[in-house]
């Protein structure tokens, strides 16, 4: 017959007692009923109007595609100049166009950016 070493037992025991621990969720509440990010996605799907249409098919220099990539990088707090921003120039070089230019270049928010970008940046 085998015996249970001591230090076995206790570090069954305290695994036992680690995983028996019950977590606290937050008590019910009431919930925002559209969160930024919800609001961002439904704008996202928003369908282009008449002058969008228009003005995503008229190619962007890269000039402006570098001025809407530093005012994107200011928007998400980085330098102007961030290594960041590369991917979504390179986007802006590849795809951009003056549609999405004058919405990032209104965007406060990181959200606005991001919806600029899958609305009239990204190709469809």
């Amino acid at each position: 017959m085998r015996v249970a070493r001591p230090s076995s037992l206790l570090l069954v025991f305290s695994l036992g007692l680690a995983c028996s621990r019950k977590v606290e969720e937050p008590a019910p509440g009431p919930r925002p009923s559209a969160t930024p990010a919800a609001s961002a996605a439904a704008s996202a799907k928003a369908p282009l109007t008449a002058e969008e249409k228009r003005e995503k098919g008229v190619k962007l220099h890269n000039d402006l595609c570098n001025a809407a990539i530093k005012h994107a990088n200011v928007v998400y707090g980085r330098p102007e100049m961030d290594p960041k921003g590369l991917d979504l120039l390179s986007l802006c070089v590849a795809h951009g166009n003056i549609a999405w230019h004058k919405c990032v270049l209104k965007a406060t928010t990181p959200a606005a950016v991001k919806t600029c970008e899958e609305r009239l940046l990204l190709p469809e």
